[in-house]
């Protein structure tokens, strides 16, 4: 067993039963639960440093796996708000959050894991700089097709 698995044991624990932790304990989880991203971030940041990024941006499998993230992926959800309608902002939500980049602690997982955490900061980084060329390219197409 691992800290994480016994962690999100006793989180759903909590979640599902009536309990109330007292408000000194909920203010430190909230406070420690609150530097997750900005850690993550700190440490996509030190992946990039002395990286060569023309090796990772010369990376065919790294576009490829882009183009099915960022529009592929995204756009196979539209025929089906097409087959089951919705509220329309419940539907762009959930196209936007399929179209964004992978989240900031993919560096971290690659770190713990012990695989290549400059490569996944690399990835990081250019899934985000993508992100804000399809995102538009995404939403205007939802627009077109379902509005």
């Amino acid at each position: 067993l691992s800290m994480t698995m016994i962690s999100l044991a006793v989180g759903l624990v909590l979640f599902f039963l009536p309990i109330t932790l007292p408000t000194p304990l909920t203010s430190a989880i909230d406070t420690v639960g609150s530097t997750s991203g900005p850690i993550a971030l700190i440490i996509a940041g030190t992946g990039l440093f002395g990286l060569d990024l023309k090796k990772v941006l010369k990376s065919k499998n790294a576009y490829i796996g882009f183009i099915i993230k960022l529009l592929v992926c995204p756009l196979i959800l539209i025929p089906f708000y097409k087959l089951f309608p919705s509220v329309p902002e419940e539907m762009l939500a959930t196209l936007i959050c399929c179209s964004t980049s992978c989240p900031a602690i993919l560096p971290v997982f690659a770190l713990t894991y012990g695989h290549d955490h400059k490569y996944s900061s690399a990835l990081l980084a250019i899934g985000l700089v993508l992100c804000m060329l399809t995102l538009p390219l995404t939403v205007a197409i939802y627009e077109a097709v379902i509005l």
